[in-house]
């Protein structure tokens, strides 16, 4: 594990590129490799809250490794100093240091949490909001869970704490659920290497709708052959349709079939849907939207998903307007960054899961 020793920012004014100063800096301890923007946010997570933002600042060239230029192909074996700069006369408090830091919660606002200790939390992020704020998609400063994680966990007395909790991973959006935060530096790089190389298990709630009108050539082989069609309740299958040109996996297990009470038509039953099914969901990869796209290359969009990119128009329409994404990160399992033991919760999704469906005429379908 690469370990990543922290320099107080502001300690040492080395000369760096003309017109700027050095902003903070670390030095990282002899290990195995590790990319110069992992480094970056496992020993600055309060500076870098993603790994977009770090490539983000190396290509802008404030990162100097060693007082020298570097680039985001750079990785580092240990014993390399790395810093960040800024423009000589910027105030690095002139702006908050994290997005979530501008918003004002009342002190009211607080996310569900299943588990705390000095190194790690778990938290249940509500449906409707980002899990961080992005100025990428309009949500920079508006209320995240990353914003809430300071007002609803106690802070860390163990040596190496940060600052303020960071997520470890992300939920979208549209879905709620499990969320697992890092307390420590320690836990921070642990658990980001446990993600990253998905020794993660995490298992996830969802209701999907049969899309008869999604156009044929954007399923997948096992969407096409099957008609459409899942398994029976009790049953599992797979999609290992790749996304972005990578390989992606995931295994699902049909909990309850549903048929409407017209299934001749998409409009016939009182849902829009001649069937759905409630699911749950085992993504083996860790990929965009993966979930939502390979239940729509089944034929099986998630039900309320707006993105028009994973199912029909007629689906859409379909789609109940009041309620959120049929999709809740239900469950999670992991290691322990300090203690070593093996950690599960759970969480079941919200009652609208069971309701919707009961209050739409659909009824059991025969198996």
């Amino acid at each position: 594990m690469m370990m990543l020793a922290a320099i107080a920012a502001g300690a040492v004014q080395r000369a760096a590129r003309p017109g700027f100063v050095e902003r903070s800096s670390f030095v990282v301890q002899p290990a195995q490799s590790l990319s110069l923007a992992d480094a970056l946010r496992f020993a600055l997570p309060d500076e870098f809250q993603s790994l977009s933002a770090a490539r983000r600042a190396i290509r802008k060239g404030v990162v100097h490794v060693d007082d020298c230029g570097s680039d985001c192909a750079v990785r580092l074996s240990g014993g390399e100093r790395v810093s960040v700069l800024q423009r000589s006369g910027a105030l690095s408090d002139a702006r908050p240091a994290r997005g979530g830091e501008r918003l004002s919660t009342g002190g009211g606002d607080r996310l569900e949490v299943l588990y705390e200790d000095d190194e790690i939390a778990v938290v249940i992020k509500p449906q409707g909001i980002p899990t961080q704020g992005s100025s990428s998609n309009g949500s920079e400063g508006r209320l995240c869970a990353h914003s809430l994680l300071p007002h609803s966990l106690e802070p860390s007395a163990a040596e190496g704490c940060l600052r303020r909790p960071q997520h470890v991973h992300r939920l979208d959006a549209g879905t709620g659920g499990v969320l697992v935060v890092a307390k420590t530096h320690r836990a921070l790089v642990a658990l980001s290497s446990d993600f990253a190389e998905r020794r993660v298990d995490k298992t996830y709630r969802a209701i999907l709708g049969r899309d008869r009108f999604a156009v044929q050539g954007e399923l997948s082989a096992a969407g096409a052959a099957g008609g459409l069609l899942l398994p029976p309740t009790d049953g599992s299958g797979r999609c290992d349709d790749p996304i972005g040109g990578k390989a992606a996996h995931t295994e699902y297990t049909v909990l309850r079939r549903l048929v409407g009470s017209a299934a001749g038509s998409a409009a016939g039953s009182a849902s829009g849907f001649d069937e759905v099914a409630s699911v749950e969901l085992r993504p083996k990869s860790g990929r965009t939207h993966q979930l939502r796209r390979h239940m729509a290359a089944l034929g099986w969009p998630i039900v309320c998903d707006p993105d028009k990119h994973y199912s029909s128009s007629l689906f859409r329409a379909a789609s109940p307007s009041d309620m959120p994404l049929f999709l809740w990160a239900s469950a999670i399992r992991f290691t322990h960054p300090a203690s070593g033991k093996v950690l599960s919760f759970e969480k079941a999704p919200p009652p609208h899961f069971e309701s919707w469906p009961a209050s739409q005429s659909l009824l059991q379908g025969a198996e």
